[in-house]
């Protein structure tokens, strides 16, 4: 257990921690690297899913922020589904608590309205940066890996799995 800018920082596991904010909330994270710090947040299914770019290589020169929203992994159970703006304020509140002041986001899906109202509530932060300066990357093998066992374990589901892929390649291609 570690004091993180007010906050309690819990080691879970090899790179996974809990902080304990503010009126007793509780977000599991993770981080790697430093540098310019990059946010992921997640959409509204697959909360690991930017688990594997925490050790790209491309993105090696950045401090890298993953972290699970209310309701999902060892983050805190809402009796009430939070709102965009409580989900923004979650965000801000872990930044804060690491020591950020500024960060580029990278968000999926449901994620992306937490990203947007992160930038009208905490100035630097910039959920466009990265969009806008993307440098091609080829993933690495693990994360070929990772995906690839994502979508056997979906195929493992039958139909139902089935129609999960084809629901996400179809988002995908646009």
């Amino acid at each position: 257990v570690a004091q993180v800018r007010g906050a309690l920082a819990i080691e879970i596991g090899h790179s996974l921690r809990v902080s304990v904010m503010e009126l007793g909330r509780v977000l599991e994270y993770e981080t790697a690297g430093r540098g310019d710090a990059v946010l992921f947040i997640h959409g509204a299914i697959i909360a690991d899913l930017f688990a594997p770019m925490m050790g790209e290589e491309a993105l090696a020169d950045f401090q890298l922020i993953r972290y699970r929203r209310r309701g999902f992994g060892r983050s805190a159970t809402p009796s009430e589904p939070p709102t965009i703006e409580e989900h923004a304020r979650d965000v801000r509140a872990l930044l804060l608590d690491l020591g950020i002041s500024a960060a580029h986001v990278v968000a999926h899906s449901g994620g992306g309205p937490i990203a947007v109202q992160l930038a009208i509530d905490a100035p630097g932060i910039d959920p466009f940066q990265i969009a806008l300066s993307f440098r091609s990357f080829t993933p690495s093998a693990q994360t070929e890996a990772f995906l690839a066992q994502q979508v056997t374990l979906l195929q493992s589901l039958g139909p139902a799995g089935q129609q999960i892929i084809t629901d996400v390649d179809n988002y995908l291609q646009g």
